[in-house]
């Protein structure tokens, strides 16, 4: 550090992490990232940016430690725009990543941000994640975010069972989630791809309900483009007493679960405790995630929420990938060796 004292971190999941315990922190509202020279920003390169932190939902399956009220913790609007212009004027900069766990938690959010982007002198494109159900409470949503220049989008579903989504605080009956969708990509068309994310195991949805869904995702016209199946993953208490917990790991036995061992699994998606609840046990969930993935695998496309904003920065123009499937292995050799060169180039600019 620049005192001369050492950097505290505080163990978490995935290694050393910088804790707000130690370097407590509140101008998240007017805090901003520059970017200068010595970043190597290449021209037109989409980048990540904050637009606000925490969240204000409380699903029980999720371990987001930063829960915020309403409005709290939104960048302002000023700060937003002195970003997106001084990125622009800097490196012609006009596509991003938001970082934002949902960025259409309220409607007024949504407004001030459409007005903000809607002044630029570039059209912007951005990628994000967001929720249905606020969409279904205010339908204009989905025509400024639109308006506001969205490409991809990642929509938290978990499940299409009724009482496993009233289980883990999804309120909407998931019949009504399935209209609100055709109703976003009504709005949205092809211009913007849709990726569902899905979890297996939840309280009450047996696998026979994976299955329905599954079959609904194959079915023509699913306005879902996209599906990610993950298993749910429960933390013991003994796991880590730095990382936060969801509301399901602090208190299993309440929502159906039973824990079996303490040991981490050594799968890739394999983290905490076996469990096991009335309708199958955690490795039987791993592998249901990784069978309804693979049954939807063939509609895969390429320039998803994760993607898009990357393949931009290759130089690929929107028409060059829309519309390709995942499994296209000449473009994904041809992006291949463009990021080569990109790092190459990056190298290169670093040993000068």
């Amino acid at each position: 550090m620049r005192d001369g004292s050492s950097l505290k971190t505080q163990n978490s999941r995935t290694g050393q992490a910088i804790s707000e315990k130690d370097y407590p922190y509140s101008d998240y509202s007017t805090s901003r990232i520059e970017w200068s020279d010595e970043d190597f920003i290449f021209s037109g390169e989409h980048l990540p940016i904050e637009i606000s932190r925490g969240c204000i939902f409380r699903c029980n399956f999720c371990a987001n430690p930063a829960f915020k009220r309403k409005g709290e913790l939104d960048k302002e609007s000023k700060v937003l725009r002195y970003e997106l212009e001084r990125n622009y004027e800097r490196f012609k900069t006009t596509g991003y990543m938001f970082c934002d766990d949902t960025y259409n938690d309220t409607i007024a959010k949504v407004r001030e941000y459409h007005e903000v982007i809607s002044k630029l002198p570039f059209n912007l494109e951005w990628t994000g994640y967001g929720r249905a159900d606020a969409i279904k409470r205010h339908p204009e949503m989905a025509q400024l975010m639109a308006e506001s220049g969205l490409k991809a989008m990642l929509i938290g579903i978990e499940t299409l069972h009724p009482i496993a989504a009233k289980g883990v605080g999804k309120g909407l009956h998931p019949n009504v989630l399935k209209d609100t969708l055709y109703y976003m990509k009504d709005v949205w068309g092809d211009s913007v791809t849709i990726t569902g994310s899905f979890i297996v195991g939840l309280p009450g949805e047996p696998e026979e309900s994976i299955w329905e869904t599954v079959e609904w995702l194959n079915t023509k016209g699913c306005p879902v483009d996209e599906a990610i199946f993950s298993p749910l993953n429960i933390r013991a208490p003994t796991d880590n007493e730095n990382s936060p917990m969801s509301k399901i790991s602090m208190d299993p036995a309440r929502y159906g679960y039973s824990l079996i061992s303490s040991d981490l699994g050594k799968g890739i998606s394999s983290h905490g405790p076996a469990w096991e609840n009335e309708f199958m046990h955690k490795a039987r969930a791993e592998e249901l995630a990784r069978s309804a993935q693979q049954s939807c695998q063939d509609s895969q496309p390429i320039g998803n929420w994760a993607v898009y904003s990357r393949l931009r920065s290759l130089g690929y123009q929107e028409h060059e990938f829309k519309g390709k499937s995942s499994f296209d292995e000449n473009f994904l050799l041809d992006a291949q060796n463009r990021k080569d060169i990109m790092m190459q180039n990056y190298y290169n600019k670093l040993m000068e």
